[in-house]
């Protein structure tokens, strides 16, 4: 705003008075003493040097900023637009700023908003792309890659159940690839008669071939695989002639004394017995095991009183670890 400054010269006001003004000193002066006396004071702009900021509605409060400021009525004061802009901000009107609102304002550390994702090992998001039958895999320290997998069926049909000893796709993965022990195994070979009559014995053996796993002790047992530590899942194999009398038999794995799988059967022919016929190879299925297990193979005759009468020397036993 700016300041009027007069010339001083007694003409910076002008006095107007309407024809009804008293005529005679007496009304002039009763009138001007009751405060009757009809009068206008001017404005002259030729007595002044510097003519001020007039002091209008439009100078002090438009409408536009009494609206602004949430003022109401017809007839907003400036000191109602002075306590508008002194209230606190809310969502809904501009206003100063709380000292709560303020405080929180100072505890927000210097680049805050600035925010870096970290690349460190633990932080780093799945990669990009990708298709059905995917999977995430080890790339490197913290970080994944898609690797396309083949699509197993969960189910497997109940023959082979059956004819392998699985129930599920692990069991099926591990009879196709013994994980980190593949292509190790411990096998003895060279059987032996032995002395059963009309009932089970245990066949024993003589050669130590292969012993990937030392689980194999001929000083100790000449018919016992003992499973080490580390193995938790095995196969077991079988291959020679076996010779019965008169009656039909089988070849039968035992795990501590007890059996757990009927590895063959076979039926008489010409009085002669044959186990795994022409050193043929018969499996079992996978087994489950523990350290310290141990496994042996028994034949066994179903006839009253007829013995295995011999055990073909080429016969072997083996293991072969598959978990």
């Amino acid at each position: 705003m700016k300041d009027g400054i007069i010339k001083g010269q007694g003409n910076s006001r002008l006095l107007k008075a309407p024809a009804t003004i008293p005529n005679t000193f007496a009304e002039f002066r009763t009138a001007l003493i009751n405060g009757t006396l009809p009068v206008d004071m001017l404005f002259n702009a030729a007595g002044w040097d510097v003519i001020g900021t007039a002091l209008n509605k439009a100078n002090l409060l438009t409408d536009v900023v009494a609206a602004a400021l949430g003022l109401e009525g017809d007839d907003p004061t400036v000191s109602e637009a002075i306590n508008a802009l002194m209230a606190v901000a809310t969502q809904q009107k501009n206003g100063l700023m709380s000292s709560t609102d303020k405080a929180k304002l100072d505890g927000v550390a210097a680049g805050a908003n600035n925010y870096v994702h970290p690349t460190a090992d633990g932080y780093k998001h799945i990669p990009a792309a990708g298709a059905a039958d995917n999977i995430l895999g080890y790339s490197a320290v913290g970080t994944a890659q898609w690797i396309r997998q083949l699509a197993i069926k969960a189910l497997i049909e109940a023959a082979n159940q059956t004819a392998y000893g699985i129930t599920n796709v692990d069991a099926a993965l591990a009879l196709l690839r013994p994980a980190r022990h593949y292509g190790k195994r411990s096998q003895m070979n060279g059987g032996t008669a032995h002395s059963a009559t009309a009932g089970r014995g245990v066949m024993s053996f003589e050669t130590e071939v292969v012993d990937d796993f030392n689980a194999i002790n001929l000083g100790s047992s000449a018919s016992r695989i003992t499973i080490p530590a580390g193995i938790t899942k095995a196969k077991f194999y079988f291959s020679g002639n076996v010779y019965a009398t008169n009656s039909s038999g089988s070849i039968r794995l035992y795990k501590n004394g007890a059996e757990v799988y009927n590895m063959l059967g076979f039926s008489h022919s010409d009085e002669n017995f044959y186990g795994a016929g022409n050193n043929a190879i018969v499996f079992s299925p996978i087994v489950d095991c523990a350290a310290g297990n141990y496994f042996e193979i028994f034949a066994d005759t179903n006839g009253s009183g007829q013995p295995i009468s011999s055990v073909n020397a080429g016969s072997m036993f083996g293991m072969e670890a598959c978990g």
